[in-house]
């Protein structure tokens, strides 16, 4: 016996199970004296007798059992990671700047199941290399039979998966229920859940930076026996595998807090897992390994970049937003500069800091607050377009989170000297609301307005049927409140500032209240603004002359005028009117109700 010790490098190994199918296929060969796979390492050791066995049927068995022989060459391993970064900062910009592939839209959904079915849809690669062998043994146990009831193992075995992991979600988010998550508790599974999916995109993609971490459960770690003759019961079993992916869902679907939450979690992340699944059960003879192994490590990119943006999520809960550093590059930002954020200042009323703003489906307006320290803040939200999405808004720092009403939702908080973020409860929308020394001393023409990246939601609506076209009011105007459609200016020194915003075909407010005799400085951003427009201009609704007129060049119109009679002015676009600018006395005497009446009777 001539017994020789050799250590070989593999590739393509994505789990820990990887090492038991490789040690399975290789003690099969006769001469083997000793064999160790390690996920960590990538590499198999194997003791053997040169005398019965060779190295080339070793490494044969190898590459049969789907993996590759590979040479140690860390300069690969760097061209994998940039070509992981590159193709990440791709798809992220197509999903920004494009408007035929927004991957926002296609990764946020109706209570997040949207997610969750790409988190399916996107580590189905996975199932694939970690439970297609099992699946292919339950596919071919069939004999002799037609095509079309050789696809039924398949349907059985993904049947039993799909209810596996549903009942299983479904106790997992019944222990949630057991005692209340906190806002940082919440925030803890998410960003968990996130880091662990970064580090399993970087493994499928073929970067092996974090091999050496692995999540276990051990209370859901068992043996499954392949020798069950039916598909079906080997798909339940299949739910109680150690999988990554199945682990991550599993802590999400601790979270939800409710068995029905963490059964329906579950049950979405399973459907997304389906279409490839059952492809494989179908084509299995046409399927190339070395194919596979290419959209693997696509699938890991996409798995990386749902990682990156669960844990940003997660981050927003816990009232930091890696997004908001990165674009904080200024201390200070002017307005017009700033293309997502508007703001809005405290009033101060009954020893209180008052100040309302909007949830719309697009998110929180305005969504930058300025407030003074050590002055009680009420802050309403109006729950004009509520999504399953922007209804519940979290303030990590005061450990405040309120479902949203149609109506008003009051926080009351006394902020000290720093400045607080909020979002909404999946960490999508974010906002700010930045704290100062002295309220008065904000100019509104040279404020920081750095905000928090916002993702955006698709989620449906809970409480409206707004669509692109209906208007952001609402289909009645009567039940607005009068906040909303008329806002006075914002007074500083010797002169008055305004922000007037195009959302979809309209404009936000529909009344700006003006002070006579002093200098205005208006704002028009038109940079949500969808309906076509040439031209601008402000007209005397008595005289039916226009005062201003400018051709539209930018999304954002800066105009600088004052009006010297106390009446009402139109804002035409396109000879459309469009708004109103109405002209007092005295801004702080002014009542806001009777303008309403004026002009919305």
């Amino acid at each position: 016996m001539d017994i020789k010790k050799e250590k070989i490098l593999i590739k393509d190994m994505y789990c820990k199970s990887c090492e038991k199918i490789i040690e399975k296929v290789l003690r099969k060969l006769p001469g083997i004296i000793n064999v160790v796979a390690s996920y960590e390492e990538e590499l198999v050791f194997v003791e053997y007798d040169k005398n019965v066995l060779t190295m080339v049927q070793i490494e044969d068995s190898i590459i049969s059992a789907g993996y590759s022989i590979k040479n140690k060459n860390s300069s690969i391993e760097i061209k994998n990671l940039l070509g992981i970064l590159s193709a990440g900062l791709i798809i992220i910009f197509l999903g920004k700047y494009s408007g035929y592939f927004n991957m926002d839209s296609m990764l946020n959904g109706k209570v997040g199941y949207l997610i969750l079915f790409t988190v399916g849809l996107f580590t189905s690669l996975h199932c694939l290399g970690m439970c297609g062998g099992i699946m292919l043994s339950q596919t071919v146990t069939i004999k002799d039979s037609p095509k079309s009831t050789n696809f039924k193992p398949a349907i059985f075995y993904n049947l039993g998966r799909v209810i596996s992991y549903t009942f299983l979600g479904g106790i997992i988010g019944a222990l949630g229920s057991l005692f209340s998550l906190s806002i940082y508790t919440k925030a803890f599974i998410t960003i968990f859940a996130g880091v662990f999916m970064i580090i399993m995109g970087f493994n499928m993609a073929g970067f092996y930076l974090f091999k050496k971490l692995s999540l276990k459960f051990q209370f859901i770690s068992c043996k499954n026996k392949l020798k069950s003759s039916s598909p079906f019961i080997v798909g339940i079993l299949n739910g109680f595998m150690p999988c990554g992916p199945l682990q991550t869902m599993q802590l999400y679907a601790l979270g939800t807090g409710s068995f029905l939450g963490g059964a329906t979690s579950m049950f979405f992340f399973s459907l997304g897992t389906l279409p490839l699944m059952l492809f494989f059960g179908a084509l299995t003879g046409f399927l190339s390994k070395n194919y596979t192994k290419k959209i693997l490590k696509l699938s890991g990119v996409l798995v990386l970049i749902l990682g990156l943006i669960m844990t940003n999520r997660g981050l927003s809960l816990n009232g930091v937003n890696l997004s908001s550093f990165m674009l904080n590059t200024n201390s200070t930002v002017v307005l017009n500069e700033n293309k997502d954020a508007n703001f809005v200042k405290a009033e101060l009323k009954n020893g209180y800091q008052e100040v309302t703003i909007t949830a719309l489906a697009s998110g929180y307006f305005p969504n930058v607050v300025y407030v003074e320290k050590n002055i009680p803040v009420k802050l309403t939200i109006l729950g004009d377009e509520l999504t399953s999405c922007n209804n519940e808004v979290v303030i990590p720092t005061y450990n405040l989170q309120k479902k949203l009403i149609s109506g008003e939702t009051i926080f009351e908080f006394t902020p000290d000297g720093k400045d607080i973020s909020f979002s909404c409860w999946m960490g999508m929308l974010n906002g700010i609301i930045k704290v100062t020394d002295d309220l008065n001393s904000i100019d509104q023409n040279n404020v920081d307005t750095t905000v928090p990246f916002t993702e955006g939601c698709c989620g449906e609506e809970t409480t409206s049927n707004a669509s692109s076209t209906e208007s952001i009011y609402g289909s009645d105007l009567n039940s607005v409140s009068t906040e909303k459609l008329i806002k006075k200016t914002e007074i500083t020194d010797d002169k008055q500032t305004a922000i007037i915003q195009g959302i979809q075909y309209e404009f936000y407010p529909l009344i700006t209240v003006v002070q006579k005799d002093l200098n205005l400085f208006l704002t028009i951003d038109l940079q949500k603004f969808i309906a076509f427009a040439d031209n601008i201009s402000i007209y005397d609704l008595e005289t039916q002359t226009r005062l201003y007129t400018s051709d539209i060049t930018d999304s954002l119109i800066s105009i600088d005028m004052t009006f010297n009679e106390s009446k009402g002015y139109g804002i035409l676009i396109d000879d459309s009117l469009i708004s109103i600018i109405e002209v007092v006395d005295s801004l702080e005497t002014s009542d806001l109700e009777a303008i309403r009446n004026i002009y919305l009777p």
